[in-house]
């Protein structure tokens, strides 16, 4: 049918009508809605084939990969590279991509190093809030600038004093295991 042209009764002129499609009955706020999980489908099925793909080459468990004879990543280097690693990821990527990516890779090197798996996750939950925390997309500066009203650029500011103290704990935890094994320890866990 043609909506484009229509008669007035009684007219012989035709009539031009906006033509419309007809209304689907979806609301627009359920259409935004249904952004957010989709573009979170979409990293988490691209996770899923990095992780695949590392898993089905064995490529964290080689050693020429891993190049543990190169001076350069020590054992003691690991965490340093690591954390280094984490926060610049931090600067553009949640949380959630980030462990589904980095941990499959950095794991089993730690575990091949010698490093703890729980102090390995405790620096790699703190590095994610530190990350949640700093610009260019740290998402707790998007929430406060919404609460407060103030720009990302003045909250960054006024954020800086708890940034570095969240870095400090951060080279805290990262080189004092006692201080995050203390409590699994005191509960017997491991």
């Amino acid at each position: 049918m043609d909506w484009s042209h229509s008669r007035a009764p009684g007219s012989t002129e035709p009539e031009r009508v906006a033509m419309t499609r007809p209304s689907s009955g979806v609301n627009p706020i359920v259409v935004s809605t249904e952004r957010p999980p989709l573009i979170a489908a979409i990293v988490l099925l691209g996770c899923g084939v990095l992780c695949g793909v590392t898993g089905f080459t064995r490529w964290a468990r080689n050693e020429r990969a891993m190049r543990l004879r190169n001076p350069l990543v020590a054992p003691s280097s690991l965490p340093v590279l690591s954390v280094i690693l984490l926060l610049i990821a931090g600067m553009f990527m949640e949380p959630t991509g980030i462990i589904l990516i980095m941990a499959p890779i950095l794991f089993p090197i730690a575990m091949r190093l010698g490093i703890d798996p729980v102090h390995f996750g405790i620096i790699m939950v703190v590095n994610m809030e530190v990350g949640m925390c700093h610009p260019p997309v740290g998402l707790n500066l998007y929430v406060a600038s919404g609460i407060t009203k103030m720009g990302i650029t003045e909250l960054t500011v006024a954020v800086w004093p708890w940034l570095l103290s969240m870095l400090g704990f951060l080279v805290v935890v990262t080189y004092w295991p006692g201080l995050s094994l203390w409590f699994p320890r005191l509960l017997g866990m491991i």
